[in-house]
C-alpha cells in the first residue's frame, strides 16, 4: 500500500462497495465502485492507462543481497540463471530478482533496490553470494533494426535468401570476408545471434526450400544446429538440434529424422567422426565433422541458416485432438492455458499444442498437425484444444 499515492483519506469506501480504483486528476488513488455509475458519480470523463513493454530488455547488476519482507516477493523457485531472467521478463510485476548460483534459488521482487523508499537486506559475496544477477536477455524475438542484415526484418526484406514459415523467417547468409572452411559448426551459433539463433529443422518444408538456393553466387555449405550423440553405434540414430540462444544457454529436441531432408545415402560418416551436419548445396542435408577442416575437406565456401522470431505471434486454433507419438512431444505440463502457450512461445522448436482446459494438460509439439508428413498422426480427442503456430500451414 505505502507503494500507491492513495489521494488524502483513500480508500475510504466513501459510496460502499468500492472495490475497484482509479487515478484523480490532481488528486491520486481513490477507490471507486467498479461499474462506475453516474448516477453514484456523476457524469466522469473516462481514460485508461495502458502499460507497454519495450521490445528489448537489460537486467542490470546492482551488488548483492536479497529483500527480506515477504511483501515484496512475487515468486521463489529453484531454477537455472536464465530461466530465472525469463521468469522476471514474463511477469508484469518483476521490477528486480536475486539469484544464487550455488543453490539456484530465484526470487522475482516488486519493487527495486533503487528505489529510497525501500530497504535493502544486504548479504555478503561470501556469506550466500546472492546478487542481482549479470545477466543480460537478448530475446530471440527480433529487434526491428532495418538496417542490419542479422535482424527479423533484414530477413523478411532479402526474399531472394529467406524463407518464412510459422511465423519465423530464417535466411540463407554467408560473409565473403570468411576464410575458406570457416566458420565452425561452433562458430556458426554465434554468427546469429543476438537477434536469432543458428536454424533448426522446424519443417522438411523449409530445409528443401534451401536446398537449389546459393546466396550472391557461390555454392555454400549451410550450418545448421544439428548434431549428433556419439553414444549411439548406428549413423541414423542420435541425432538432435541443439541451437546456442541469446540468453547463453542451448536449447536441445531430438530430430524426428522423417522431418529431415538428407542427401542420398546420407548419413554416411565418410570421413569419420562426422556428428555435425550441413546443407549442401542441390544435395540435402549431409553429415560432416563439426570443425569442416581443411585437411579433411574441400576448400568449402561456408554459410549459415539462421532463424528470426516475429514480434508478435498468433496461436490458430486447429478443431480438437492431439499428437500420440512421442517423438513429436517437445514437453508436457499441468498448466494454465496461457502459460502452455507461453511455453510453445519460448521455444524455438514448437510448431503446435493442445491443451485440456479441465485438467490443464498441456502438450507442445514440435510438428504441425497441418503438415501432411503428421497429420494423420493426430487423435481425436475432443477434450484437447489443439492450436497451431501462426501460418504454420502448408
Amino acid at each position: 500500500m505505502s507503494n500507491i499515492p492513495w489521494a488524502g483519506g483513500d480508500p475510504n469506501n466513501g459510496k460502499g462497495n468500492e472495490d475497484g480504483a482509479i487515478l484523480a486528476n490532481y488528486w491520486g488513488v481513490g477507490d471507486t465502485q467498479i461499474n462506475y455509475p453516474s448516477s453514484v458519480y456523476g457524469p466522469q470523463q473516462m481514460l485508461v492507462i495502458c502499460q507497454f513493454a519495450p521490445i528489448q530488455w537489460k537486467y542490470l547488476p546492482n551488488g548483492h543481497g536479497r529483500f527480506a519482507v515477504p511483501a515484496y516477493q512475487i515468486s521463489r523457485t529453484t531454477v537455472s540463471d536464465s530461466t530465472c531472467v525469463t521468469q522476471c521478463h514474463l511477469s508484469l510485476f518483476c521490477v528486480s530478482f536475486a539469484y544464487n548460483p550455488t543453490t539456484k534459488d530465484c526470487q522475482l521482487y516488486a519493487v527495486s533496490p533503487q528505489d529510497p523508499r525501500l530497504i535493502m537486506v544486504r548479504l555478503t559475496r561470501c556469506s550466500l553470494s546472492i546478487g542481482f544477477h549479470i545477466l543480460q536477455l537478448m530475446l530471440i524475438y527480433n529487434l526491428s533494426i532495418s538496417a542490419a542484415v542479422l535482424t527479423y526484418d533484414g530477413c523478411m526484406s532479402d526474399s531472394a535468401h529467406s524463407y518464412t514459415v510459422g511465423g519465423w523467417c530464417f535466411l540463407l547468409y554467408t560473409n565473403s570476408s570468411w576464410p575458406l572452411n570457416t566458420p565452425t559448426q561452433d562458430g556458426a551459433h554465434s554468427v546469429c545471434l543476438p537477434y536469432g539463433t543458428l536454424a533448426v529443422g522446424v519443417t522438411y518444408k523449409m530445409l528443401n526450400t534451401f536446398k537449389p538456393r546459393n546466396p550472391a553466387g557461390t555454392n555454400p555449405h549451410s550450418w545448421l544446429g544439428l548434431v549428433r550423440n556419439t553414444s549411439y553405434s548406428a549413423r541414423d540414430q542420435g541425432w538432435y538440434w541443439k541451437t546456442l540462444l541469446p540468453t547463453g544457454t542451448y536449447a536441445t529436441f531430438p530430430a524426428i529424422m522423417s522431418n529431415i531432408p538428407w542427401g542420398p545415402g546420407e548419413p554416411n560418416n565418410n570421413a569419420g567422426n562426422e556428428d555435425g551436419a550441413i546443407l549442401v548445396y542441390n544435395h540435402g542435408v549431409g553429415d560432416v565433422r563439426p570443425n569442416i577442416s581443411l585437411g579433411v575437406y574441400a576448400s568449402l565456401q561456408m554459410s549459415v541458416i539462421c532463424q528470426f522470431a516475429p514480434i508478435q505471434w498468433r496461436y490458430l486454433p486447429h478443431g480438437h485432438g492431439r499428437f500420440a507419438v512421442p517423438a513429436y512431444q517437445i514437453a508436457q505440463k499441468t498448466v494454465e492455458n496461457s502459460v502452455c502457450i507461453a511455453q510453445c512461445h519460448l521455444s524455438v522448436f514448437c510448431l503446435s499444442l493442445a491443451f485440456n482446459p479441465t485438467t490443464n494438460d498441456c502438450q507442445i509439439y514440435g510438428v504441425s498437425p497441418e503438415d501432411p508428413k503428421f497429420s494423420g498422426d493426430i487423435t481425436i480427442d475432443s477434450s484437447y484444444d489443439l492450436y497451431i503456430r501462426d501460418g504454420m500451414e502448408y
